[in-house]
C-alpha cells in the first residue's frame, strides 16, 4: 500500500484551540513537521482577541468541548465579525462519539470535522486538503469576478463602439440623403431649365454613389471579418496592377487637380500575387489620399524591392506619398482601428464610416503582408504597403476583352420581372422599357413560377429575381422554375437583382441556380449590359 502524500507545497497558517495542552502541543508538532506553521489557543476568548489585531490563518482547528466558550459559540462569534471572520474555513476537533454532535458540526458553518484522539497522516491530509480547497474556490472566485470585470469592459467597448459607428454612419448617411432629397426637389422646381435640372440631378448621381460606397465598405469588412472572400491567386506585373488601381481613381484626384505620379524600381515586378484583394486595399488608401489632400496637392505611389530570399520570394514595398492635411502621433496609434477618424465628418467636412484602413489591414493581414504608415499633422502621409510576392517568368494571366455591350436592347426582348416593392418594381420597369424591352412584372416567387410555366417555350427572354419576398423568395423561386418539366427550364436566363450584396449572398444566387447576381442600387449600364450578353449568346 502506497504511503499518502503529506507534503505541503506552501507554508499553511494553522490556528489551534483547545483546552487541553497536550492536544494543542501535538497538533502544533505534527502541522509543523509537515512543514506548516502552527500556532496554539487554549480558548474562543484568547482566539478571537488575536484575530482583532491580526491577519486571518488559512485555516482553524477548533474544540468543540470547552468551559468557557464552546466551539460552536465561538464559531458563532466568528462569523458575526468583519468579513475577513466570515471567510475563514473552520475545522471542528471532537472525543464526542454522539452523531447529534457530528450532524451539528456539518451544520454550524464549519468545513468538517476530525475525531480525537487523531491520527497523524489523518490530520496533516485533512488539513491539506480543506486548505487547498478553500484555496482553489478563491481563485475560482477570484477568475470569475476577472472575467465578469473583463467582460464588463467588454461590453462596454462594444457599446462605445456601437454608438460611435451609429454616430457617424447616421451622420454620414444623412449627409448624401439630404443632398438626394434636396436636389431632387431643386431639379423638380427647374425642370423648365434643362442645363440647371441636370446640374441639380449630377449632384443627386454623386450623393447616391457616395451613399453606397459607405454601405459597401461596411459589407466588405463583415465579409472579411467572416472570412468568406476567396483568393484569386494568379501571374500578374505588379507595376501594371498598380498602375491599373491608381487609373480606376484617377477622376477623384483630377476633380480636385491632385497631380498623381507612380514611379518603381528596374526591376522585375512579374509577380505571383492575389491582384484583386491587393487592389481593394491599395485604392483604400489612394481613396484617403485624394479625399485628405488638398486642391491642387501632389501623391506619390512608389514601388520599391526591399530584399529577396533563396525560394523566390520578394519582399515589395507598395508607398503612397501624399501632401494632404496628415494625422497627429496620438491617432496614428489607433489609426486602422475600426470607425476611428481623428476628426468627425462635421469638423473635417470629408464623410466616411473609418473602415478603409481597418478593412485596408485586414487584407494586408490575410494576404501575409502588412500596412505601415508615417504622418505629420499639416505636412502629409505615407502609407506604405508590404507584401512578400514570388517572381516567376512567363506570360502574364490575361483577362479575355469585354466588348462594351449595348445599352439599348437587342431586338424585342420579353423580360419577367420578380418585385414586391412597388417603388423598386416601378423604377425597373421604366429602365427595361426606355431601354427597349417588354416587361412583366409579378410580386412574388410563386407567381413567377407560375408566369414561366403557364408560358410557352423561349416566351420570356430572362428573369430579373429579386431575393427577400414575402411568400418564396427568389432562391426557391429559381429552383422551382429549374425544376419545371419544359425544355428551357434549365436554359432561362435567372438574373437576381437584390439588395442582398455580401459575398455569401452572390453564392447562394449562384447555388440556387441563377446566373448573375446585380446588386442594387443597380447600375444601368451594367444592368441592361448583362442582358445583352445572354441575348446575344441566345
Amino acid at each position: 500500500m502506497s504511503k499518502p502524500d503529506t507534503t505541503v507545497a506552501k507554508e499553511y497558517r494553522i490556528i489551534v484551540v483547545d483546552d487541553d495542552p497536550l492536544i494543542c502541543k501535538r497538533a502544533c508538532h505534527i502541522l509543523n513537521d509537515s512543514g506548516m506553521k502552527a500556532v496554539a489557543f487554549k480558548s474562543g476568548s484568547q482566539l478571537l482577541n488575536y484575530l482583532r489585531d491580526n491577519p486571518p490563518p488559512d485555516l482553524i482547528l477548533l474544540d468543540i468541548s470547552m468551559p468557557e466558550m464552546d466551539g460552536f459559540d465561538t464559531l458563532k462569534e466568528l462569523r458575526k465579525r468583519e468579513e475577513k471572520g466570515k471567510e475563514i474555513p473552520v475545522i471542528f476537533l471532537t472525543a464526542n462519539e454522539d452523531a447529534s454532535v457530528e450532524e451539528k458540526s456539518l451544520t454550524s458553518g464549519a468545513m468538517d470535522f476530525i475525531k480525537k484522539p487523531f491520527i497523524a497522516n489523518i490530520l496533516i491530509l485533512r488539513v491539506k486538503h480543506a486548505v487547498e480547497l478553500v484555496r482553489l474556490q478563491r481563485n475560482l472566485a477570484d477568475e470569475v469576478e476577472k472575467k465578469t470585470r473583463e467582460k464588463e469592459q467588454l461590453f462596454l467597448h462594444v457599446n462605445e463602439t456601437k454608438n460611435t459607428l451609429i454616430f457617424n454612419f447616421s451622420h454620414d448617411i444623412l449627409t448624401p440623403l439630404n443632398a438626394i432629397l434636396g436636389y431632387s426637389e431643386l431639379a423638380r422646381k427647374h425642370l423648365n431649365d434643362t442645363t440647371v435640372a441636370q446640374d441639380y440631378l449630377q449632384k443627386v448621381s454623386t450623393a447616391g454613389k457616395l451613399l453606397t460606397a459607405l454601405t459597401n465598405n461596411l459589407l466588405e469588412l463583415s465579409e472579411l471579418d467572416a472570412n468568406v472572400v476567396h483568393s484569386k491567386m494568379g501571374k500578374n506585373d505588379l507595376a501594371v496592377v498598380v498602375s491599373e488601381t491608381v487609373d480606376m481613381l484617377r477622376p477623384e484626384f483630377n476633380a480636385k487637380s491632385i497631380a498623381i505620379t507612380v514611379n518603381h524600381e528596374d526591376v522585375q515586378t512579374k509577380v505571383i500575387m492575389d491582384a484583386p484583394r491587393f487592389q481593394r486595399a491599395l485604392s483604400h488608401i489612394l481613396s484617403n489620399a485624394a479625399k485628405f489632400t488638398p486642391n491642387n496637392g501632389k501623391v506619390m505611389v512608389s514601388i520599391l524591392q526591399k530584399g529577396a530570399t533563396k525560394s523566390g520570394y520578394v519582399r515589395f514595398d507598395v508607398a503612397v506619398t501624399d501632401t494632404g492635411i496628415g494625422m497627429s502621433s496620438e491617432f496614428l496609434e489607433r489609426a486602422f482601428n475600426a470607425f476611428e477618424r481623428e476628426e468627425t465628418s462635421t469638423r473635417s467636412g470629408k464623410t466616411g464610416t473609418g473602415i478603409g484602413l481597418t478593412i485596408t489591414k485586414r487584407i494586408m493581414d490575410i494576404l501575409g503582408g502588412s500596412v505601415t504608415v508615417t504622418s505629420e499633422k499639416g505636412k502629409g502621409s505615407t502609407f506604405t504597403l508590404s507584401l512578400p510576392l514570388k517572381l516567376f517568368d512567363g506570360v502574364l494571366d490575361t483577362q479575355p476583352t469585354v466588348q462594351p455591350l449595348s445599352t439599348i436592347c437587342i431586338g424585342k426582348k420579353r423580360i419577367l420581372l420578380v418585385e414586391d416593392i412597388e417603388i423598386n418594381r416601378m423604377l425597373a420597369e421604366t429602365v427595361l422599357t426606355e431601354s427597349g424591352f417588354e416587361v412583366e412584372s409579378v410580386t412574388d416567387g410563386c407567381d413567377a413560377v407560375e408566369a414561366v410555366a403557364n408560358k410557352p417555350q423561349g416566351y420570356y427572354a430572362a428573369v430579373l429575381m429579386d431575393i427577400q419576398m414575402p411568400v418564396m423568395n427568389g432562391y426557391e423561386a429559381t429552383r422551382a422554375i429549374r425544376a419545371l418539366d419544359r425544355k428551357d427550364a434549365a436554359s432561362l436566363p435567372i438574373i437576381a437583382l437584390s439588395a442582398n450584396a455580401r459575398m455569401q449572398d452572390k453564392a447562394m444566387s449562384f447555388e440556387s441556380g441563377m446566373n448573375e447576381h446585380v446588386a442594387k442600387p443597380f447600375d444601368v449600364q451594367e444592368l441592361i449590359g448583362i442582358l445583352n450578353k445572354y441575348m446575344i449568346e441566345e
